[in-house]
């Protein structure tokens, strides 16, 4: 249009939107195969992962160790620590050792070997193990425990020379004998053995009755008691310097009492006396030897006339 207005520049119209509609065909079909292909890749790769257990839907624990902490079994995740060693102290014959795992470190300690004794063979001082014998006891000589006497029993042991342990004991008896030139009792046991084997009783006297005539003042003897009365006979004994008696001096208003009572001393102190030889001899000879005694009578030298005395000593006294 010419109106004037020649010299105006015409603007064109810009062109109509794109109609949707008009898309072109196959791009909604291109996205949805990519949708589905990217399900089924993501898919795959979750059953890859849970599969090879990169994932674990529920862990299995495996107990920790000396070296390791608690560790999936599916998965290989860890928690926790390694509980490391319980060294157990090294032996005789095992090195340090862990309880658990039982690794070993070091060397065995080897035997401490004490050596043997009379009633242990050698033996291992720390872990007790024997090897070879026990040595034995080495017995010594008899020792007196208890001295016997006439009256009791004594007591005789052994011990061992390296161990001084008792390994032998005995009950040992003592009977009335000559022994070389004295008898092996002391007039204390004798005289209680004696009163022991009568009917009669002792009694130890220094100063004699004066019923005695004739006699010193203080003279060693024992008197003979019947139902607690002096029967008229004393016994007079000699130690020696030991102790024991040297001899016997029987004296009696009766002479045969005196040596009957003497030769009843004899056979006490040896039963193998042949007392019916014995007083033969005593009443023809005055005199008789029996099992190491010399048996003598006549008249009493310490209690003078109406007096007899019998001595009893070992045979061939010089003293």
């Amino acid at each position: 249009m010419d109106n004037g207005n020649d010299n105006m520049i015409q603007m064109d119209a810009p062109p109509p939107p794109e109609d949707s509609g008009n898309k072109k065909p196959g791009n909604g079909k291109k996205i949805a195969i990519i949708t589905a292909l990217s399900v089924i890749a993501a898919a795959i790769l979750l059953v890859i992962l849970f599969a090879t257990h990169i994932i674990c839907i529920q862990h299995d624990w495996q107990d920790a160790t000396c070296l390791a902490p608690e560790i999936c079994s599916k998965c290989g995740r860890t928690q926790g620590e390694a509980l490391g060693h319980s060294w157990k102290n090294a032996t005789c014959t095992s090195p340090e050792t862990c309880s658990r795992c039982h690794e070993e470190k070091g060397d065995p300690l080897g035997h401490d070997w004490q050596a043997a004794t009379c009633t242990n063979p050698e033996t291992c001082a720390r872990c007790k193990k024997t090897q070879g014998t026990a040595l034995g006891h080495d017995a010594g000589d008899w020792k007196t425990i208890k001295t016997a006497t006439l009256n009791s029993s004594g007591t005789e042991e052994r011990t061992c020379k390296n161990c001084g342990e008792t390994v032998d004991s005995k009950t040992v008896y003592k009977t009335p004998a000559v022994s070389s030139q004295s008898f092996n009792f002391t007039e204390e046991e004798f005289f209680e053995y004696l009163s022991d084997h009568t009917s009669s009783s002792y009694k130890f006297v220094n100063a004699l009755p004066d019923s005695v005539k004739g006699i010193g003042d203080s003279l060693h003897g024992y008197i003979v008691m019947k139902d607690g009365t002096f029967d008229g006979s004393i016994i007079f004994v000699r130690n020696d310097k030991a102790g024991n008696v040297m001899g016997f001096l029987v004296d009696s208003s009766d002479k045969t009492d005196s040596y009957v009572f003497a030769v009843h001393i004899a056979n006490l102190i040896s039963s193998e006396c042949d007392t019916e030889k014995m007083l033969l001899h005593l009443t023809i000879n005055n005199y008789c030897t029996a099992e190491g005694m010399e048996l003598s009578s006549g008249k009493s030298e310490l209690l003078g006339d109406g007096y007899y005395s019998t001595i009893i000593i070992p045979e061939g006294l010089t003293n």
